[in-house]
């Protein structure tokens, strides 16, 4: 059951936040809300368990100036980069209409939010159905689908706790960014036609407010506290030919041969997980592609970048270098009691970098350098929900497929440096939606060697010099149709495409009769088009 604050006193400013102690109706329940002004048109509300504020400050995630108030692996602006322009009057004035709405019960908190009736509520990461959400209720929690794409599925691989709310008789919109990376409920008028409702799990809920007035005001005003991605090559943003699976590179010599032929004007050719030994991250299968050198020089002849898939499951196997390694250095997700995870993927039984420390991250991310040396242009993260699965196992088990990794792992992050980038120790399940996240981070920063910088990208790319990309931030994996591209862009995902042309164009090669190329998702076969089409 749910106590709703209604009384709110105000006690002090510390740093940039007004603090104002919170009571239910008949003040039995307690709470802190403390609301900061972030230029003129963003407000933060943090509602927080209990009446002890943690007078703590947290650098940034990604190591840049200033600090705030907690630990954010979203927020790429500090609160001293903000301008302050209103006096301690003027500023309460402001930010107390924002404090209504918080409600606690004994493990979750909830903010309410009015739904006015000319509304419509964009964004939450990719979703299938409408573009609008009002009446739909379901999680932020990145899964990999077990079961077809349909209108039916609730979640799927990208998860953005952000929305865009639109009052279509007067255009004006607003926007809303919960920062939370562990699981979060959204109820978007389904239950009463009149409120949104976002529920979570935990000690403290943070909301953003962006004033807009305009959808386009919303998004820069959100992109400013989160961050923009750097400008991308120009080959990225072509048409990228991909499919589960191609086995071997005479496979994809006759592929890239009937692209020409056919004139279809393909930049890229991406190799899904069988161009690996046994399916070990940063590894080939030297019989099915033998002369590694000469194909990837033809291709790039040919006009072709060559991009290759990563994976976070990382084979158990003594003889495995990369296994070998982390395990040397205590790199791997362990549980609570210091157990170490393993979960099942492409090559069997799997350990899983642990992202959240930053030491992990770099080795992880220089471990790319090795494909980079040898051709390859672009890094495919996949996998990255995290997901398990046991599709490809020779035993007779029930399927695993859409599992994830158990909330009870314990990620060390900063682990006694709790006011690090890192900041401290987290539960998986207050983590798992950063876990693809702060995966797609350590690749783009190991191939930071290797890349030039952006502004010169055009420059260097008429010259042949490797350039890089990276995955846009705040997601995990991307595989859908026009409009769940759509809804994703609303969420700030900047380079996205579309199944549609590649589900359409004529058959390259001819069908492996393989289990995998009978798998289906949403009725279109894995091997038919371009899948996890986000650079």
């Amino acid at each position: 059951m749910f106590t709703k604050i209604t009384q709110f006193h105000y006690q002090s400013k510390r740093g940039r936040e007004y603090i104002w102690l919170g009571r239910s109706s008949n003040s039995k329940l307690e709470c802190l809300l403390a609301g900061t002004l972030l230029g003129s048109q963003v407000i933060r509300i943090r509602a927080i368990r209990g009446t002890k504020l943690d007078a703590s400050t947290y650098q940034l995630a990604d190591g840049g100036p200033g600090t705030l108030p907690y630990h954010s692996w979203i927020v790429a602006k500090a609160d001293e980069q903000w301008p302050d322009f209103l006096n301690e009057l003027q500023a309460q004035t402001t930010l107390e209409p924002y404090l209504q709405g918080f409600n606690f019960d004994s493990s979750q908190i909830r903010l309410t939010r009015p739904l006015a009736s000319e509304e419509r509520v964009y964004g939450l990461g990719e979703r299938t159905g409408s573009m609008n959400k009002r009446g739909q209720a379901f999680p932020i929690w990145n899964v990999d689908p077990p079961i077809h794409h349909t209108i039916q599925t609730e979640t799927m691989y990208t998860s953005v706790p952000f929305y865009l709310g639109l009052h279509i008789d007067s255009g004006t919109a607003y926007g809303v960014l919960i920062d939370h990376t562990g699981r979060v409920e959204m109820d978007i008028g389904h239950t009463n036609d009149a409120e949104i409702n976002t529920t979570l799990q935990g000690d403290s809920l943070i909301a953003y407010f962006f004033a807009g007035p305009t959808p386009a005001a919303v998004l820069r005003q959100y992109a400013e506290l989160t961050g923009h991605m750097p400008i991308p090559p120009r080959w990225a943003i072509g048409y990228h030919q991909c499919r589960w699976s191609y086995f071997s590179e005479e496979q994809v010599r006759q592929v890239a041969a009937q692209l020409r032929e056919r004139n279809h004007p393909c930049d890229a050719i991406w190799l899904d997980i069988d161009y690996m030994d046994g399916y070990r991250n940063f590894t080939w299968n030297t019989q099915q592609f033998p002369d590694l050198a000469h194909i990837i020089d033809d291709l790039h002849k040919q006009g072709f970048r060559l991009v290759t898939i990563i994976d976070p499951g990382t084979k158990v196997d003594e003889d495995y270098i990369i296994y070998k390694q982390g395990m040397e250095h205590d790199y791997f997700c362990s549980h609570n009691d210091g157990k170490l995870f393993r979960g099942s993927v492409w090559p069997g039984e799997c350990v899983f970098p642990d992202y959240s420390r930053s030491e992990a991250r770099s080795w992880w991310g220089n471990n790319h350098l090795t494909l980079l040396d040898q051709g390859v242009d672009g890094i495919w993260n996949d996998m990255n929900e995290p997901s398990l699965t046991n599709i490809l196992s020779e035993k007779s088990e029930p399927s695993i497929h859409g599992n994830t990794m158990s909330d009870d792992v314990l990620h060390r992050a900063g682990g006694n440096e709790v006011t690090g980038p890192d900041g401290p120790p987290v539960l998986h399940k207050f983590f798992h939606n950063a876990y693809g996240m702060e995966m797609e981070r350590s690749t783009y920063e190991g191939l930071i060697p290797s890349c030039v910088p952006s502004g010169i990208i055009e420059e260097t790319m008429k010259e042949g010099k490797k350039t890089c990309f990276g995955n846009e931030s705040h997601t995990s994996r991307c595989s859908f149709s026009s409009g769940r591209s759509q809804t994703s862009h609303e969420n700030g995902s900047t380079l996205l495409g579309s199944r549609t042309l590649g589900d359409h164009l004529p058959r390259l090669d001819e069908p492996s009769q393989s289990r995998r190329d009978r798998q289906r998702y949403g009725g279109v076969s894995h091997d038919g088009a371009p899948r996890h089409f986000h650079l």
